[in-house]
């Protein structure tokens, strides 16, 4: 492996910018599509709104449904992407689990509101964790572009 002793600061400063800039276009192109985080709200709505689903077997479905149609998301995210989520970071995490347990207040809200009869009131729940959801991937994934933009 050869070795250039006699390089001088200025060629590294040009490396450096070069790298920058290349992290920069790739962060670019790591936009999630506009789609992703709707479809993640859309996901969350209807686990929210499981309890006005009678319980003869339709919430199970609802239940697997939303962590498969999840995991598959996360699986069409890597592939438009090339990110992981494992890739993301202390901020990521912190996210993820805020996300996970705004859905659960969601969640425990229409078991409240169904037990209480009112039923109606259950899509605003579905409404809240909708927001709640597409609010944090929107989030995460900014997060994401900008620990790759960021990387040092």
């Amino acid at each position: 492996m050869e070795n250039n002793l006699h390089a001088n600061g200025a060629d590294a400063d040009q490396v450096l910018r070069e790298l920058s800039a290349d992290r920069a276009k790739l962060s670019e192109r790591m936009r999630a599509p506009r789609w992703f985080a709707p479809a993640f709200g859309t996901i969350a709505a209807l686990y929210a709104a499981m309890p006005s689903i009678p319980n003869d077997g339709g919430r199970d479905f609802v239940f697997v449904g939303a962590v498969v149609a999840s995991i598959a998301l996360c699986a069409t995210y890597y592939r438009a992407t090339g990110v992981k989520a494992s890739g993301l970071g202390a901020r990521g995490w912190f996210l993820g689990v805020g996300g996970l347990l705004g859905i659960l207040v969601c969640l425990s809200v229409s078991f409240g509101l169904a037990a209480a009869g009112l039923h109606w009131w259950i899509a605003l729940s579905a409404l809240a964790a909708f927001a709640w959801a597409a609010i944090i991937a929107t989030l995460l994934t900014s997060a994401m572009q900008q620990r790759v933009r960021d990387v040092r």
